[in-house]
């Protein structure tokens, strides 16, 4: 059986790290969304976990996170399920708080382009922003992003 992946090497290394770690540390020009895809693509769920984990700590905690991007949330929209847990991650995110220029970068524009191309996210987004004008409420719990499994 033949398997063909779209990760790059360096995502693929990461993987292999934290198979004989059982942690990783983040290379230049790979993301916590990345790996969370190549996981689901590889059905490693341990790895999935981990990676959403890192993401949760990297861009949901209070303390110092790194900034979302237009890319993360077209990539984590255009490969994964609607049911997917990190794309209910990104949604959450996003309802949260955008535009906290503390919390997302990039060019307003090339948002936009996203928000456009995946409609649902947006008008999503929009729906709950307007139920909740003033309060934090759509993140959940850690527990709430990890895959249970089948």
């Amino acid at each position: 059986m033949r398997v063909t992946l779209t990760a790059s090497p360096t995502e693929f290394w990461v993987f292999v790290q934290w198979i004989y770690h059982g942690s990783y540390n983040l290379p230049s020009g790979v993301s916590h969304v990345d790996l969370w895809i190549l996981g689901d693509k590889l059905e490693a769920l341990k790895f999935k976990n981990y990676a959403m984990a890192k993401l949760l700590c990297q861009h949901a905690s209070e303390g110092e996170r790194r900034l979302l991007r237009p890319n993360h949330l077209d990539r984590a929209f255009e490969e994964t399920s609607t049911e997917s847990h990190l794309r209910k991650f990104m949604s959450d995110y996003l309802v949260s708080y955008y535009p906290d220029t503390d919390r997302f970068a990039g060019e307003t524009s090339a948002w936009i382009e996203v928000f456009q191309k995946h409609g649902f996210a947006w008008t999503a987004s929009l729906q709950l922003r307007n139920e909740l004008p003033n309060e934090k409420k759509a993140l959940k719990s850690q527990k709430e992003y990890f895959d249970k499994g089948k």
